[in-house]
């Protein structure tokens, strides 16, 4: 449901459907919005709204129409009618190390604390 609606949204908005980015940016904002819900840690829950978000708003308002013709040109090229993959998985990917490294000074806080 989230896919169709985003979809509908780029439609509209970018004047394609944009599937790609899509597909890759609903299924792990929703992951990990869950195993933050389920597992009561709001870390994972904002990982998952802010990824979704910039996922978005890069490709509303930074990605530029894709001439393949000569290949795409950089990493925020997306073709109106797939998008771009590669988007939402840059973004995902720097969430999540983000979000690994605050964890990571949680922990060292913990075990200097005791």
């Amino acid at each position: 449901m989230g896919i169709l609606l985003l979809i509908g949204l780029y439609t509209l908005l970018k004047g394609g459907p944009h599937v790609m980015s899509a597909v890759f940016a609903v299924p792990p904002a929703g992951l990990l919005f869950a195993i933050g819900r389920v597992y009561d840690l709001p870390r994972y829950r904002w990982a998952g709204v802010v990824g979704l978000g910039l996922s978005v708003g890069l490709e509303l308002f930074a990605t530029t129409p894709a001439v393949y013709l000569n290949g795409p040109r950089n990493l925020l090229d997306a073709s109106p009618l797939w998008g771009s993959a590669a988007v939402p998985m840059a973004v995902f990917a720097v969430v999540l190390a983000c979000s690994g490294l605050v964890a990571l000074g949680r922990l060292w806080r913990q075990r200097d604390g005791d």
